[in-house]
């Protein structure tokens, strides 16, 4: 019988100095650190972007979760969780940008961040926050304006 052995390992590229021993606290917070992380103000297509923080909600890794199009990308449970759970986040940050200026989160957006918070639940993590950012200073809660 032949079993295959495989080996899981995390590749940590450059830091950033901007974001080291930084704790998130705020809303405000991860929308001004994720847009100036992944330059959410200056994308002509959507990015889906994840912060990962430890107990005390300090940044222990940023990642780009997937890219879209314009008016959308993809946004699978599983792509998301993997990478929490490699790194060994205790809560997560979830965001998009919308590339139009408009940070009103669509009716897909919420049934995402809904999707997103359940099963977080479900594997004990918790999703603190999905955020639709435009600029860091033109961001919505989807969490806080739904009241998830």
């Amino acid at each position: 019988m032949n079993i295959k052995k495989y080996s899981l390992r995390l590749v940590k590229e450059d830091e950033e100095e901007y974001i080291k021993d930084i704790f998130v606290k705020t809303s405000q917070a991860a929308a001004k650190i994720l847009n100036k992380l992944f330059e959410l103000d200056s994308r002509p297509s959507e990015l889906f972007v994840m912060l990962a923080l430890d107990v005390k909600k300090k940044i222990i890794g940023a990642f780009i979760v997937s890219q879209g199009v314009i008016d959308g990308t993809l946004s699978d449970p599983r792509e998301v969780f993997s990478r929490a759970l490699l790194i060994n986040a205790h809560t997560i940050i979830l965001a998009h940008n919308h590339p139009s200026g408009d940070a009103n989160p669509s009716y897909e957006d919420i049934k995402m961040a809904r999707r997103m918070k359940e099963a977080g639940e479900i594997l004990n993590l918790n999703v603190i926050d999905n955020l639709v950012i435009c600029d860091e200073n033109n961001y919505t809660s989807i969490y806080k304006e739904c009241g998830l």
